[in-house]
């Protein structure tokens, strides 16, 4: 062990040149004060998780609102652009936050986060966007852009009377004859039956009740939500659907001796004025809890990374 009060100030080895003295009894001169070194804890940076705070749910906000809304439908390419600068702006800003990484050491680790958190804000608004437009909003627009016809006795109209039908409400005594319903099977089951009245034969059956998997292609089972509540429907507006329950139709005037010169197909629903509205309010609705959640994870996960990076140690 080396002993130091030997030495004087002045007679320290080299290697003992740079330590601090103070003095010491049995050598009033001095003797080294070895002093550890203080490691520094990163400093929070308020202007950092401020804009952690605020940027991602705002960006969430724009994409979800820009994706789901009235405006897609109506300005849709202003829409796709507007995402689109979105998109890039997240990317430009996530791949400047990786050179940034490289170069400083005070708020790299705010900035990366930052970028993450961005690019995480503009696809989920996106996809949530995009989903509540095409499960909803969508039907809810094209349905409102059609006809609504009132009092329709099925056994006096045919189908090329009511192409622009979206909403139709029956006369009273209208029933879906389950007795020639009919099922196609492609992955799912794809369930038709067709509208009529009284117990005459009609000379075409155009208009269809539809669902899938509410049927197993035998009579009397065919139990689709909603066929014994009210006389009204709404037109079945997906077009990926329709093929399939053409050929159920197909496989009906086979089975059962009808005609059906011009079907159109229809969902059966509960109350038909309101169903339009029950649209638009599930989708304001879902997109509202959808920035309320996204708000609460961004507070969460900025209150944890300012605990982790205040424990870095620099």
């Amino acid at each position: 062990m080396f002993n130091y009060a030997k030495f004087s100030p002045g007679q320290m080895p080299a290697a003992a040149t740079n330590l601090m003295y103070k003095p010491y009894p049995g050598n009033p001169e001095a003797v080294p004060l070895v002093k550890p070194a203080k490691s520094r804890r990163k400093l929070l940076n308020c202007h950092s998780i401020f804009l952690a705070l605020v940027l991602p749910p705002l960006v969430f906000t724009v994409m979800i609102w820009l994706m789901s809304g009235d405006i897609r439908r109506k300005h849709g390419t202003a829409t796709w652009f507007v995402a689109s600068l979105l998109l890039v702006f997240s990317l430009v800003f996530g791949g400047y936050s990786i050179l940034e990484k490289k170069k400083q050491t005070a708020t790299p680790s705010w900035s990366l986060y930052l970028a993450l958190s961005l690019l995480a804000a503009t696809v989920l608004g996106f996809l949530l966007g995009n989903y509540t437009y095409t499960s909803h909003m969508q039907q809810a627009f094209d349905i409102g852009e059609l006809n609504s016809y009132v009092n329709v006795d099925p056994t006096q109209v045919r189908g090329e009377q009511l192409m622009d039908a979206g909403i139709i409400e029956f006369t009273p005594g209208t029933y879906v004859d389950i007795n020639k319903s009919m099922a196609f099977k492609e992955k799912v089951m794809y369930c038709v039956a067709p509208i009529t009245a009284g117990n005459s034969a009609l000379a075409t059956y155009d208009l269809w009740v539809v669902g899938t998997n509410c049927c197993n292609g035998d009579e009397q089972k065919f139990n689709c939500l909603g066929v014994s509540d009210n006389f009204g429907v709404i037109r079945l507006m997906s077009d990926k659907a329709r093929p399939y329950y053409r050929m159920a139709v197909q496989q009906a005037e086979a089975t059962y001796g009808v005609r059906a010169l011009h079907p159109l197909f229809f969902t059966w629903v509960p109350d038909v004025p309101t169903e339009e509205l029950h649209w638009r309010l599930w989708s304001r609705n879902f997109v509202l809890t959808a920035m309320g959640a996204f708000f609460v994870v961004n507070l969460f996960c900025v209150g944890v990374a300012s605990f982790a990076f205040s424990k870095l140690v620099v």
